[in-house]
Formats: C-alpha cells, structure tokens, sequence
C-alpha cells in the first residue's frame, strides 16, 4: 500500500507540473500580453492661429464678422480693412502678413506654409527661415520666396483696381500703409523722402533759397561795409 501510494503521489505530482510547463509555454509564445499598460497614441502637432491687430484697435471684417486687435484668425480666412484701418496678423514660428487699408484678402497657412490670395488691395508677407510662402491674385502666382532654400525674407504685391497686373516687390504695399502700426497713405519712413522726387526738390530748393537770397542781398548792401 505504501509504494502504491507513494507512486500515485508521483505521478500526480508529475502531471501538475506538466501541465503548468505548457501553460507557461502557450503564454510565452502565443498567449495575450499579461502587461496592463496603455500604448500612449501620439501628440498631434498643434495647430497654428493667427492674432489680428488693428490700426488704433479699429474693427475689420473677418469671414463678414467685425472683428479688432487680439481676435484669432483661423487659416482660410478672407480678411478685409476698412478706409485708412491697417492690419496685422502674426502668426507666430511662420512670420506676419501685414495689410493695408482698403484691402481684402484671403490667408491659409499651416506648418512651413503663409499663402496669401489678394482679393484687392495691398498685402506685406514677412516669412521666418524655413517658411514657405506665396502671394496670389486673380492673375495667378504673382511672388513668392525660393522653395528649395525657403530664406526669410519680405513679400510686398499691390492689385490697383483696374490694373492689368499686380506691382511686385517695389515697396507698393509699404507705401500704402500696409500694417497696425503703418500710417494711411505711406511706409514705414517718414517725411521729406516720402512726398516724391518733385516735392523733394522744390521744398530743398526754397529753404536755399530762403538761406542764400539774404546772404546775397546783405553783401551789397553798402551800410554793411566797414569804413
């Protein structure tokens, strides 16, 4: 009775351990994962707004709403500044557009990307290194900045009503007062240089004369000499 029971005890013993030798190995090679971690999905870029100031916090209209300095500007949306009301939209790690009075506009812009389709008006894009960008009008592409190397670098494109063809990067945009801080009807400088060659001329040509005709006149005056 003793080796009977002796020898049961083995084999029972021998088939427990067994039977945990294949449970161990169907875990290990095919059996679902006993880890109760929870795969982290990945953080989505953030998306990129825009912040509008206005000349004087003067309300524009944005996508047909009155909108003025600290509003957001989505991507897409159609921009237009009222009579002698400039406006600027920074759009942080991507640059600024910058408008002019009386313009209307319409501005998408992403990761590395400002492209800006004039409606009408004037329209300044300060791209950042690394960022793409464009300006449209109904013409089609009317500048843009290297693709390849994409520098930082000034965008300036004016559509005069009427005209066949928009001015190009020849400060038309900056003269019109494009930008919150820009003053209606002119750049970014200020006085005599800005009233136009003529104007220049003639207003130099005064103050000479004002300082010469007088000289010219006290040296033939014969009180004037010494005795």
């Amino acid at each position: 009775m003793t080796s009977k029971g002796s020898t049961s005890r083995k084999v029972l013993v021998f088939l427990t351990v067994f039977s945990f030798l294949q449970l161990y190995v169907v875990l290990a090679i095919g059996g679902p994962s006993l880890s109760t971690e929870t795969p982290m999905p990945p953080t989505p870029p953030q998306a990129i707004m825009g912040k509008l100031t206005t000349r004087g916090n003067q309300p524009i209209t944005v996508n047909g709403n009155s909108a003025t300095t600290g509003a957001t500007i989505m991507s897409g949306a159609t921009i237009e500044t009222g009579d002698q009301v400039g406006a600027t939209i920074d759009l942080g790690p991507l640059g600024t557009v910058e408008l002019a009075p009386n313009t209307k506009v319409q501005i998408e812009f992403s990761n590395g990307q400002i492209k800006v389709t004039i409606i009408q008006g004037c329209a300044i894009v300060n791209n950042k290194q690394g960022v793409s960008a464009q300006v449209y009008t109904d013409k089609g592409l009317a500048t843009s900045n290297d693709p390849n190397q994409k520098p930082a670098g000034t965008l300036d494109v004016c559509l005069p009503v009427g005209a066949p063809n928009p001015i190009v990067n020849q400060g038309a945009a900056a003269n019109a007062g494009a930008g919150a801080g820009g003053g209606a009807g002119a750049g970014g400088g200020g006085g005599l240089f800005n009233l136009g060659r003529d104007a220049t001329i003639a207003i130099f040509g005064g103050i000479a004369a004002a300082i010469i005709i007088p000289l010219a006149l006290r040296g033939n005056n014969p009180s004037s000499a010494t005795p």
